[in-house]
This record gives structure tokens, C-alpha cells and sequence, in this order.
């Protein structure tokens, strides 16, 4: 929804847009909140210092990823216009998306490693 009120600029409801960007950063502060406190990824790296780096790796995205939606919240604050925070928040969805593909990637490979079903 943000993104398609970012290609539609200025025509979007602005505090509509803000909400749903509040939304999402509290959203995704929870997320990796929960990723970081223990649980799956530290189970699967626990054993495999090479699992491990990963594990480090993607929980230091985490620190930037918090920065950049920050930030694009920032914007919203200084009641910077949709098509001002468009090209930011288009980068940290992007950057976002991606981080999940290597998350999930990485759930796949210490699974396999585990079940020794690796290709």
C-alpha cells in the first residue's frame, strides 16, 4: 500500500500514508526484536561458526534496516511530501525485501546442513 501511494504522489491521502508507514516500522522493530531474542536463527547457527557469521551478518542488516525506515519516518515527520520520501522508502522496501530472501535463504541452508540434505 505504501509503495502504490507512492507511485500515485501527490494524489494519496498523506495521513493515511504516515499512518501506514508508523504501521510498518513499529511492525518490523517487533520483527526483528523477536529474530534477535534467541530462538530459531541462534538454534540453527549454534552449532556451525560459518552459520554463525550469517547469523551476525543478518542481524547487523537488522541495525541498518531500523536506520533507513527510521529515517524514511524522519521525513514523514518534517511533513517532507509523498513524492519527497518516495525514493527513500522505495530503497529501504527494497533493501527490506532482500534481507528477507537472505534470511530465508539461510533458514534453508542450516536446515539442510542439519538434515545433511544438502545439494
Amino acid at each position: 500500500q505504501l509503495e502504490a501511494a507512492v507511485s500515485a504522489g501527490g494524489s494519496s491521502d498523506r495521513d493515511g500514508f504516515v499512518s501506514l508507514l508508523r504501521q510498518l516500522v513499529a511492525g518490523l522493530e517487533e520483527h526483528f526484536d523477536f529474530e534477535e531474542q534467541g530462538g530459531l536463527f541462534q538454534d540453527l547457527a549454534s552449532s556451525n561458526a560459518s552459520l554463525d557469521r550469517i547469523v551476525k551478518r543478518l542481524f547487523q542488516q537488522h541495525v541498518t534496516l531500523r536506520a533507513d525506515f527510521r529515517s524514511v519516518l524522519g521525513l514523514a515527520d518534517q511533513d517532507k511530501s509523498i513524492d519527497e520520501i518516495g525514493t527513500p522508502l522505495r530503497a529501504a522496501m527494497s533493501a527490506l525485501r532482500e534481507h528477507e530472501q537472505q534470511e530465508t535463504d539461510f533458514v534453508q541452508e542450516a536446515l539442510n546442513r542439519d538434515t545433511g540434505a544438502a545439494d
